[in-house]
């Protein structure tokens, strides 16, 4: 699979973004005729819509939920950085873009995502949806240094922070994964 370069496809993108979210559709495309607005959103060193790293191993998990006494900051980011195997100590919480397309759940209408923090429903708003897309970022992490070094992705495992091969002593964290990133083409049975 070619490596694909974020600012490449920024400028060749024609103002769709592609974000890997938690929705059943993976990638899931998302229409913005705004250039500016959609560099914002993606940022730098994004893995996906829902986390970013940076080369110290940084880990930013973006919360969709406003803290109102549910325990949002705390509770949404646990799901996803313990799918995604991340190092707690190095996980920032910030708020989520006000993108309901991207960072809205269908847990509290079928039809339509929102973003909504009410009736002590946040946690299980968002459980589902965040625990996929944490796993989906430890895939991509662990396809990208299967690809790296030419092994299979069943002889890598992670540890917090890490991507270990199960029997040699290799070994990379996961903010020196970020110069490789991949993505993988199974994604969507995560």
């Amino acid at each position: 699979m070619k490596l694909i370069d974020r600012r490449e496809f920024l400028k060749s993108s024609a103002g769709v973004a592609l974000f890997v979210g938690a929705t059943g559709l993976l990638p899931q495309l998302v229409s913005c005729r705004d250039e500016r607005k959609m560099r914002e959103v993606i940022g730098s060193q994004r893995l996906t819509a829902w986390v970013q790293l940076d080369e110290s191993g940084k880990i930013t998990i973006y919360n969709p939920a406003a803290e109102m006494g549910q325990g949002s900051m705390t509770s949404l980011p646990a799901i996803f950085a313990e799918e995604m195997d991340a190092e707690w100590a190095n996980v920032e919480v910030v708020f989520s873009p006000q993108v309901s397309e991207i960072y809205g759940s269908y847990g509290w209408t079928p039809d339509q995502k929102v973003m909504l923090s009410a009736g002590s429903r946040v946690t299980n708003g968002y459980y589902e949806q965040l625990r996929r897309a944490g796993a989906q970022a430890r895939r991509i992490l662990l396809h990208s240094v299967a690809e790296e070094w030419m092994v299979s992705i069943e002889s890598l495992e992670t540890r917090p922070g890490l991507v270990l091969e199960s029997a040699g002593d290799r070994s990379i964290t996961y903010g020196e994964i970020l110069p490789f990133i991949q993505l993988p083409e199974d994604l969507e049975e995560i």
